[in-house]
């Protein structure tokens, strides 16, 4: 009786775990045409959603944790604007051991709309100023976020 209740238990625990890990579409403006804010994100909404826009790209976001998302970007999908907007130069340029941030040079607050789709608690609405940790991993860019309360 025991053994049955840890294993249904390790398999509830491990299919919760497992449908956060799947990635969500959203539409992104990385400091582009509809926002002067220097580096960063400046717009992010659900996809389908009626933007002007026609510069937003589309990008995957997952949810990491109750407050830190990662927004994923494919290398091969940035033009040299784009990696030099990331990167700070050309993603070609780029050496094996250096240091790579993404930086916010603005406050940022998401939309209730994009925190319900992400399935985030809308308290956390808020992308402080800041750098935050930029890696990448077979030709994609993980971008960490962490969203704060206030």
């Amino acid at each position: 009786m025991i053994k049955t209740a840890i294993s249904i238990a390790t398999f509830l625990i491990s299919l919760v775990a497992s449908s956060q890990n799947f990635g969500k579409e959203a539409q992104g403006e990385f400091n582009g045409k509809i926002c002067d804010i220097g580096r960063g994100l400046c717009t992010i909404t659900p996809p389908n959603t009626n933007n002007k826009s026609t510069t937003m790209k589309n990008y995957t976001t997952y949810k990491q944790s109750e407050n830190t998302m990662i927004i994923e970007l494919d290398t091969n999908n940035l033009s040299v604007e784009d990696q030099k907007k990331f990167f700070g130069k050309e993603y070609s340029k780029i050496t094996s051991n250096e240091e790579l941030t993404f930086v916010q040079d603005a406050d940022y607050v998401f939309s209730v709309d994009m925190l319900l789709y992400l399935g985030f608690d809308l308290s956390y609405k808020n992308l402080k100023k800041g750098t935050y940790p930029l890696a990448i991993i077979k030709d994609k860019v993980l971008i960490t976020l962490t969203l704060s309360k206030d």
